[in-house]
């Protein structure tokens, strides 16, 4: 009467995925915004000091969008805005297998109804 295993494991996987789906969307955001304001945070190198030592003249706004970017700042928003889409990709795949072993399992006790006792397919 109860799902396998597999299924309950796959299912748990497709909300987990759901619910890093929603964080990794605001970090995502997050990041996006900041780049296209060019305000992101100064990277480090290994040693703790700053990656960039460009500094902006006073009264200077910073220039953000895609072709103000370095190759690294590009990257890390393309990575930051697929892997939403991919978890979320992720948590629909898990739904739609739930949904079709439901689907199967209804249509299979709809067929053997006759074959069951009265009230074991609820």
């Amino acid at each position: 009467n109860n799902p396998p295993m597999q299924l309950r494991s796959l299912c748990m996987w497709g909300a987990l995925c759901a619910f890093q789906c929603v964080i990794e969307t605001i970090l995502a955001t997050y990041r996006v915004i900041h780049f296209m304001n060019g305000t992101e945070p100064r990277r480090r190198t290994w040693d703790g000091k700053e990656a960039s030592t460009t500094t902006l003249p006073p009264g200077q706004k910073p220039q953000g969008g895609w072709e103000n970017a370095d190759d690294f700042s590009r990257a890390s928003v393309v990575v930051a805005v697929t892997v939403p889409v991919v978890l979320l990709v992720c948590a629909v795949v898990a739904y739609l297998v739930y949904a079709d072993h439901a689907e199967e399992r209804q249509r299979y006790f709809q067929e053997n109804q006759a074959w069951l006792a009265p009230n074991y397919h609820t």
